[in-house]
């Protein structure tokens, strides 16, 4: 999955890793992901976002893989995943910063758009 993944960051029309982890809380175990090569590639690429995606039964990426990528110098992309008037509230937990306020200014993406330098 890393190597994937990691090819998929080279490419120039993918600007956002969506769900990096793939976990589904209580029910779907994360991908067999190195993390760490995902991350120093994102950093170094500067373009590719990594998605923090606040959804309850998500929760992709984790506290600590977000502190983990910040750590490395990773921007990221914040989605509530609500697909339904119903779930809309999740924004408010979408809103928080990664990593306990950790991240920096410029570090948080919420609109669509070209990343790359």
């Amino acid at each position: 999955m890393t190597e994937r993944v990691l090819t998929a960051m080279q490419n120039d029309h993918v600007d956002i890793i969506g769900h990096p982890t793939g976990r589904i809380l209580l029910s779907r175990e994360p991908y067999r992901i190195d993390l760490a090569a995902v991350f120093d590639a994102a950093a170094t690429l500067g373009g590719v976002l990594m998605e923090i995606n606040a959804f309850p039964g998500r929760l992709d990426l984790s506290d600590v893989n977000a502190r983990a990528a910040l750590g490395v110098g990773v921007r990221f992309s914040v989605a509530s995943d609500a697909i339904a008037v119903r779930t809309s509230g999740v924004w408010n937990s979408a809103s928080r910063p990664p990593g306990g306020g950790g991240s920096r200014p410029g570090g948080i993406s919420r609109t669509p758009g070209r990343f790359r330098s």
